[in-house]
């Protein structure tokens, strides 16, 4: 299984042990690479990748959504200079006032 660091660190490893468990047969084999231009170092069962799916020479199925934040800090926002939305944002991204705790 060919899979991206982060989703490993976050998503595989801690519930590594309980699959080995519950499929003491089945030969596992962590392929962890991070992709650049949709390229695998070696062939693989399955890889587990982040993005829109879209790609019509594999077949691929959504596991997880996943929210993007985007942020800047206070000064980048005042400095008349606020970026602006991306295109394709939804109408749901807008302006927030984040603080941290005591402010």
């Amino acid at each position: 299984m060919a899979i991206t660091p982060t989703f490993c660190r976050q998503f595989v490893m801690p519930r590594l042990e309980t699959f080995r468990t519950a499929y003491p047969d089945i030969d596992l084999v962590l392929q962890v690479s991070i992709p650049l231009l949709d390229v695998t170092a070696e062939a693989c069962d399955l890889e587990v990748r982040f993005g829109t799916g879209g790609t019509t020479d594999v077949e691929h199925r959504l596991m997880l959504e996943d929210a993007v934040t985007p942020m800047c800090s206070p000064a980048r926002w005042t400095a008349g200079s606020a970026p602006r939305p991306a295109t394709g944002c939804s109408s749901r991204c807008r302006r927030r006032e984040h603080r941290a705790p005591g402010q």
